[in-house]
């Protein structure tokens, strides 16, 4: 989500006696908010509900803040699931967000009702119902899937391995380059209740230490030329 680099959110629909309730959670990553308001509409599959209060896909709602920074639903947004649902259903949701004249853009999230297990499956087409994010815009590393000769694991399985982005067999393997600090994520499609969801995360951070002409005591231990 842009959001004018504003707001950052998650949901996740809980199941309740016969609706599903909306657990929505905005964090103001930006200059501080006075009011916020959301327009939520289901675009894709809406024959798999209603919004409770509303009978129609779409829905507009306030929002309160519990405490500085965070946003919440200021009443109950309930989903009136379809009677039957199969397997896998999935509904992608638009979420809007706007306060005052400020418009923070657009995002759609899809959710799985009920799911069968295969959006776990690795063994289609990759990355299939998966996806892959780089939070700093850096594609030089990203998730493979190796799963041909030459193996890496003993037993020939397949591997998931983040490393460069050129390298798309373990062929090479382990004469492979990457960026030690890439932020790079792998997510499943959503899962539904009680599991929303696998996230698998990348990430190594380096500490440069670079002389300076000073001493510098740091928890007990007395570095010398040192710059934090």
């Amino acid at each position: 989500m842009d959001a004018a680099q504003s707001l950052s959110f998650q949901y996740a629909f809980l199941p309740d006696a016969d609706q599903w309730d909306l657990d929505l959670l905005v964090r103001e990553t930006g200059e501080p908010l006075t009011d916020l308001r959301c327009q939520l509409t289901a675009v894709t599959n809406g024959e798999y509900g209603r919004f409770a209060s509303s009978g129609t896909p779409n829905i507009d709602f306030a929002l309160t803040s519990p405490e500085p920074g965070l946003w919440r639903p200021s009443q109950s947004v309930g989903w009136l699931p379809a009677a039957e649902l199969p397997l896998d259903a999935q509904t992608r949701f638009r979420f809007r967000f706007y306060s005052g004249g400020a418009d923070y853009g657009e995002d759609s999230r899809w959710w799985t009702w009920q799911t069968s297990g295969q959006a776990l499956d690795f063994r289609g087409a990759w990355p299939a119902a998966w996806s892959v994010a780089q939070a700093d815009d850096d594609s030089a590393t990203t998730w493979h899937r190796w799963n041909r000769a030459p193996w890496v694991t003993a037993d020939q399985s397949p591997l998931l391995a983040c490393t460069g982005a050129s390298y798309k067999t373990s062929a090479l393997w382990p004469e492979v380059t990457y960026q030690n600090r890439a932020h790079t994520t792998l997510t499943s499609a959503p899962l539904g209740s009680p599991v929303t969801g696998v996230r698998l995360t990348h990430a190594i951070e380096v500490e440069m230490l670079k002389p300076v002409p000073n001493e510098v005591n740091l928890r007990g231990y007395r570095l010398a030329n040192a710059d934090f």
